[in-house]
C-alpha cells in the first residue's frame, strides 16, 4: 500500500509497506532536552512502545541531547509512521514540561523520514546512526555511547559490525542533521 501525503507545515512524505525508514526528529530550537540520561531513557522507552503497539519494528537508533535517528521497519499500514511520531512527541513534550513546570512550551521541531530501498543504503545509514555521536563530538568511539543499538549489533555479530562499518561508509549519507 503506497501513499504520498503533503503536509500544510512539515515536509512531505511517502508511505509504503513494509519497507525500512530513515527517521530523524529534532527539537525546537535545538534546545537539548535529552541531555539527562533519564530524559533519554524515557525517549527510549516511549519509542519502542509506541513503534512496537504499531506493528513496527526498530532495526537501529540514537538518541542524542536534541535529536534521535531510527531505522525501522513498517507494516503493511506504513502511513501510521505520523501518528506514531506525534503520540511520541506529544507525551515527552508533556512530560518534560510537567516536569519543568512550564505549561505549553514547545519542545519538538520536526521529524523527517525516508523510504530506504536498497541494502547498501540502509547498511550505510545503520552506520550513520551508530556513528551519529562520534560526528557530533559528544564521543571519540560509537562503543563509547549508551543511547544506540551499537553495542547491541557488537554483541549479535561482532564480526559483522566490523564489516559492515568497512564495506557501507557513511559519510556520503544525506540527512538533515545539523543539530
Amino acid at each position: 500500500m503506497k501513499n504520498y501525503k503533503i503536509y500544510k507545515h512539515s515536509p512531505p512524505h511517502y508511505f509504503d509497506s513494509n519497507q525500512v525508514y530513515m527517521i530523524t526528529a529534532a527539537t525546537y530550537q535545538k534546545i537539548p532536552y535529552f541531555k539527562s540520561n533519564p530524559n533519554k531513557s524515557y525517549l527510549l522507552d516511549l519509542l519502542y512502545n509506541k513503534f512496537t503497539q504499531a506493528d513496527w519494528k526498530i532495526d537501529a537508533w540514537v538518541i542524542l541531547d536534541n535529536h534521535y535517528h531510527l531505522l525501522a521497519q513498517a507494516p503493511h499500514n506504513a502511513s501510521s509512521l505520523s501518528a506514531i511520531i506525534k503520540e511520541i512527541h506529544k507525551f515527552t513534550a508533556i512530560q518534560f514540561n510537567k516536569e519543568d513546570n512550564v505549561a505549553g512550551r514547545k519542545v519538538w521541531w520536526n521529524y523527517w523520514d525516508a523510504c530506504i530501498t536498497f541494502e547498501s543504503s540502509y547498511f550505510a545509514r545503520l552506520n550513520y546512526i551508530h556513528y551519529n555521536p562520534v560526528k557530533h563530538g559528544y564521543v571519540a568511539t560509537p562503543q563509547d555511547w549508551n543511547f544506540s543499538s551499537y553495542l547491541k549489533f557488537c554483541k549479535i555479530d561482532p564480526g559483522g559490525a566490523n564489516r559492515i562499518e568497512k564495506e557501507y561508509p557513511f559519510n556520503k549519507v544525506k540527512v538533515k542533521d545539523d543539530f
